[in-house]
């Protein structure tokens, strides 16, 4: 199963990162699997590599909002070490600029809610 989620991974983050008109769907995508993926499949190496990737081209304010949002929902049962990386995770992904800001506020409005 693990090799299943390493792929689905690594072909949305392809897509994502892709001047494709599905980039956007493919990070929302990533974002809403985000929590599954790093709580039950513990796909830790591969989501850090993923979010590096896609951060690298631009900010991904959804990914940023599902690494906050396991970390509220998930981050006490977790062990120092796991919760530590989710960390380190949400301060690479937070939106640093007042555009990536005002961006992530909108996106808030608009009612997206993770899960």
């Amino acid at each position: 199963m693990e090799n299943w989620y390493k792929i689905f991974i690594e072909y949305t983050v392809s897509l994502a990162i892709s001047d494709s008109s599905y980039s956007y769907i493919a990070k929302s995508l990533l974002a809403e699997k985000f929590r599954g993926l790093w709580v039950k499949a513990r796909m830790f190496e591969i989501l850090e590599i993923a979010s590096e990737s896609i951060r690298e081209k631009e900010a991904w304010r959804e990914g940023w909002l599902a690494v906050k949002t396991t970390i509220r929902f998930d981050g006490t049962k977790m062990d120092r070490e796991d919760l530590t990386r989710l960390n380190t995770l949400a301060e690479n992904l937070e939106p640093k600029t007042l555009i990536e800001r005002a961006r992530l506020y909108a996106l808030l409005i608009v009612g997206v809610h993770w899960t």
